[in-house]
């Protein structure tokens, strides 16, 4: 039986080729790599990033996600910006990195 990691002594990484833009509002840029997708790109016009807006959590957490950095570290800075009135802050942290994950748009490092 395989021994799982807990997630919260591990770093996250953002994926190759996903770039962070920040500005006025900030952005994921995700490639569109498949091969359905770059049809679409080639055919269609259709743009080479999809963007996905974030918050100003989000901006935040992704800002934070080197593949240094733990979790509990993230939660720690994360606390001291936004406060954590409702104790609510590591569940909002994981439930939002383990959207990232399934969306495969981080790695974890060990």
């Amino acid at each position: 039986m395989k021994k799982k990691d807990n997630m919260l002594f591990l770093s996250p990484m953002l994926r190759e080729g996903i770039q962070v833009v920040d500005g006025q509002d900030a952005f994921l840029l995700i490639p569109r790599q498949n091969w359905l997708e770059r049809l679409s790109i080639r055919f269609f016009k259709q743009p080479a990033f999809r963007k996905v807006k974030l918050d100003a959590l989000g901006e935040f957490v992704v800002g934070q996600i080197d593949g240094k950095q733990t979790v509990l570290d993230i939660e720690k800075r994360f606390v001291e910006k936004f406060g954590n009135d409702d104790d609510m802050a590591l569940a909002r942290l994981v439930k939002f990195l383990q959207i990232l994950e399934a969306n495969q748009w981080i790695k974890w490092n060990k």
